[in-house]
């Protein structure tokens, strides 16, 4: 935003630019498969994204959040900085409960239900940033809410011992053949809490 135009940031502006760049992509690559990833705030940039071209019955193959939350207000909560504040009678009222004046709600948890694609959720234990259990509770809440006629959904946890934090593994691990593994099995069995644990081997893939 800093280099950008007078414009003031929004959602919708951000979800534009998403818009016309999906919606470019979806022209040429003519039927082809197509998956989407967002990581941190991209995620739910993403997820609103999709969610408007679900409307126009444009549904990509695929949707992957990388260290998702499920909407900005929790987000604001949980933040590291917030903690230490957030226990004043005033600070739902000052910072919270602003996004929704301000044009920043960011419900991925309300788009993705309404998302037909299948969507792989990965997310690191130990991200500080974009707490684990916000990310749990946008998977518990999207498979409680989704149509089982919908894509399914899956949740890939990388355990605190990788030290991967907010990268989610992008940096090193090699995500895009987990991501690449778990969207072509998307099939029972399934764990009994939905998710997937990770360990890396020699093959990249997930176990």
């Amino acid at each position: 935003y800093g280099d950008s135009t007078n414009e003031s940031p929004s959602e919708q502006g951000v979800v534009s630019d998403s818009l016309f760049v999906l919606s470019w992509t979806l022209e040429r690559v003519k039927g082809a498969p197509l998956f989407v990833w967002g990581h941190s705030l991209g995620t739910s940039v993403s997820s609103h994204s999709l969610d408007i071209l679900s409307q126009k019955g444009l549904h990509p193959t695929g949707l992957i959040l990388e260290a998702p939350f499920n909407n900005m207000r929790d987000e604001i909560r949980e933040h590291p900085l917030a903690r230490v504040f957030r226990f004043l009678p005033w600070f739902d009222f000052c910072f919270a409960d602003s996004v929704g004046e301000n044009n920043l709600l960011f419900e991925t948890d309300k788009h993705l239900r309404n998302i037909r694609s299948r969507v792989l959720i990965l997310h690191a234990e130990d991200d500080k940033i974009i707490p684990f259990k916000l990310a749990k509770k946008l998977y518990e809440s999207t498979v409680q809410g989704r149509s089982p006629h919908f894509g399914k959904v899956k949740f890939v946890k990388f355990e605190e011992h990788f030290g991967l934090a907010q990268t989610a593994g992008s940096t090193s691990l090699d995500i895009r053949a987990v991501s690449w593994s778990v969207l072509k099995k998307l099939r029972p069995p399934i764990p009994k809490d939905g998710m997937i644990r990770f360990r890396p081997d020699t093959q990249g893939g997930e176990n």
